[in-house]
């Protein structure tokens, strides 16, 4: 989806009729309204962010810029990375474990 961000301009209201009550109660309704639809419009604009930010493919590339421009710092706090240690550690050390229980049961059996 294309989608076309438009910049809004300072307007001005401006009145020539004597009646300054109802002028001034039109101006801040009319900023109330206009600071509302701003704030909708900059949560939208937030959470298509999110969405897309949420893609495998930018999850992919996002990931791969991580590793690929490695500094310390940037491993250290990448979440993902521990995850993956953890994760493949804990099976690799499953698997040789179960691998040497059953060298150990059928000493003969390669």
């Amino acid at each position: 989806m294309i989608r076309e961000h438009t910049v809004l301009k300072k307007v001005e209201l401006h009145f020539e009729g004597p009646d300054e009550d109802s002028n001034k109660s039109l101006k801040s309704e009319i900023k109330f309204y206009t600071k509302m639809k701003a704030k909708d419009q900059k949560r939208e604009e937030k959470y298509e962010e999110t969405i897309k930010s949420c893609e495998p493919h930018a999850m992919f590339s996002h990931l791969q810029n991580l590793i690929e421009n490695s500094d310390d710092d940037s491993m250290a706090s990448m979440p993902v990375r521990k995850f993956y240690n953890n994760t493949f550690n804990t099976l690799l050390n499953r698997a040789i474990f179960a691998l040497t229980k059953k060298q150990t049961q059928n000493p003969n059996d390669m």
